[in-house]
């Protein structure tokens, strides 16, 4: 018989806490992105994503994912070499004065943000995990369900299992093939941002995961005719990525408690922000040309 499906929002303590007070043999399974609680008759499903449920479309197309995965890496060399690092964020090497000065604030303006849509999943499509039908699918869903299914993947999945106040075992599953997958899709991309970090030199200023940051040039006022913006076009173009721009009037670098505060504001509001421990911080070392842009370079990419 199957057993009756209740999706919840919120956090599952209070449920937890009334089985254990009840006597009642139960199992908890638990990953970054649910909680599933389930009983002789009955299974709860907690969405911990900002609070939000799985849904049952979600959990079709997690399975669906994974189908898509298995069939095209079947008989596939697929695991990374954990050597290599999976660069998730870079900064250029001259911020590294701000970690002397606790409390320091830096100013910079007319930045430009380019960003990878989709990043991810445009990234698994190129490297063959997903077919074209699938990365449509997705593109059509709401984007935190499109990071929690793709980051779905690679969770591990601790399971406890209880009979009242007793926990009677514990266990951790995971999938090492789906978190080989998750992790070449990461590095591909960080290794893209890495590339065009290198390619503009003195403008560049970080990249966090799929955006990259970077200085304009003041004396050229389209965005289109920035030689950086034209490098970076190239470079994602190269890599069948698709990409926004967008003009950011001020970003804020604060020095503060052993952690690195990023914001960045247009139209005078506070777009986003990151944050990030001193000791955590990876700076990239770029060659400088005192503030010019090589012309050469601009030649060998366009």
């Amino acid at each position: 018989m199957s057993k009756n499906t209740i999706r919840c929002f919120g956090n599952p303590e209070s449920l937890i806490k009334n089985l254990k007070e009840c006597g009642v043999k139960f199992t908890k399974q638990e990953t970054t992105s649910t909680t599933i609680i389930t009983n002789e008759d009955t299974k709860w499903v907690y969405g911990t994503l900002r609070t939000r449920f799985l849904s049952k479309k979600e959990m079709m197309l997690q399975k669906q994912l994974v189908a898509h995965i298995k069939k095209n890496t079947e008989g596939k060399d697929i695991f990374p070499d954990p050597r290599q690092p999976i660069k998730y964020f870079q900064f250029d090497y001259s911020l590294r004065k701000l970690v002397d000065y606790a409390g320091e604030v830096t100013s910079l303006n007319n930045i430009i943000e380019m960003d990878i849509t989709m990043a991810y999943w445009r990234v698994a499509f190129n490297l063959g995990y997903i077919n074209e039908d699938f990365y449509k699918k997705v593109k059509n869903i709401p984007k935190y369900m499109r990071l929690r299914l793709l980051g779905s993947i690679a969770a591990e999945k601790i399971i406890e299992e209880y009979e009242g106040k007793k926990r009677i075992s514990i266990n951790v599953k995971s999938n090492p093939k789906m978190q080989a997958v998750y992790k070449n899709i990461c590095k591909e991309t960080g290794n893209i941002m890495s590339e065009v970090a290198d390619a503009i030199g003195d403008y560049f200023i970080f990249y966090w995961v799929d955006g990259i940051y970077f200085k304009k040039d003041p004396i050229i006022e389209k965005n289109e005719l920035q030689p950086s913006v034209q490098v970076v076009e190239y470079i994602f173009n190269k890599h069948n990525l698709e990409f926004k721009i967008k003009n950011i009037e001020k970003l804020l670098i604060i020095n503060k408690k052993e952690t690195i505060y990023l914001q960045l504001y247009m139209d005078n509001k506070l777009k986003s922000r990151f944050n990030i421990k001193l000791n955590k911080i990876k700076y990239k070392q770029i060659e400088h040309h005192d503030g010019k842009f090589q012309p050469e370079l601009l030649e060998a990419y366009i």
